[in-house]
């Protein structure tokens, strides 16, 4: 069952993404690039990965320092692009890509910062396996991005857009989650159902300090984040 859920969703991604680069390329948008870019850099990292490329440490060590420190340098890299593909459309000039880097950067850190958090608290309370925690993370993007309001409002968008924000997620979260220690299987007997709700409230409320924080720097020094046309205020 799975197997043919993970086929199906890959068939959807594969039609959303080639849906997304030919309409936004055809309007002279350069937005395709932030997920194909994204993706052709995970690529190459995942090969350099399998032909043991990195030092010895990076398949050996395992713990939290690594995974803060690869969640951070995820989110930062992700931001990089973001910054990048906005400025594109702008009409590329360095130091106004450096403004908008350094904008999404200041967004995202708060953004991210209680998910990052809460999948860390996830995996020591061995809530979830690494597996249910990566497709957590995954389908909380369709939240985050508010991409869920395309079901009443246009479906036919979301239909476009909710693969690759799922698949995005994926790529931010997954390397990360990859240097938790321990099995995977949890050591709850908590029920299935149980376990998953516990671990929904604890994202929910672990990035809700940090939303507010974000929501309000942003009413008072809107210059030091993106624009409310790059990303909705």
């Amino acid at each position: 069952m799975e197997t043919k859920i993970l086929k199906i969703y890959k068939w959807w991604l594969y039609i959303g993404l080639t849906i997304w680069n030919v309409y936004f390329f055809a309007n002279g948008n350069a937005l395709p690039l932030y997920a194909d870019l994204l993706i052709l850099i995970m690529y190459i990292l995942n090969r350099a990965w399998k032909a043991n490329k990195f030092p010895r440490w990076w398949y050996t060590h395992r713990g939290y320092l690594p995974y803060f420190l690869i969640a951070l340098g995820m989110v930062l890299l992700e931001e990089t692009l973001a910054g990048l593909i906005n400025n594109i459309n702008e009409g590329f000039a360095i130091p106004l890509f450096l403004t908008r880097v350094g904008q999404f950067w200041a967004f995202n850190l708060l953004a991210f910062a209680g998910l990052i958090f809460a999948l860390a608290f996830i995996h020591k309370l061995r809530l979830l396996t690494k597996k249910e925690s990566v497709l957590l993370v995954s389908l909380f993007g369709i939240y985050a991005e508010h991409v869920y309001m395309f079901i009443v409002s246009n479906f036919l968008i979301f239909l476009v857009y909710a693969p690759l924000v799922i698949f995005i997620y994926y790529l931010i979260f997954a390397p990360s989650l990859y240097f938790l220690s321990g099995e995977e299987i949890h050591t709850r007997s908590w029920p299935q159902i149980i376990r998953y709700v516990v671990a929904v409230v604890l994202v929910f409320c672990m990035s809700l300090p940090f939303i507010g924080a974000l929501s309000k720097l942003r009413a008072t020094h809107p210059d030091n984040f993106p624009p409310c046309s790059m990303i909705a205020c």
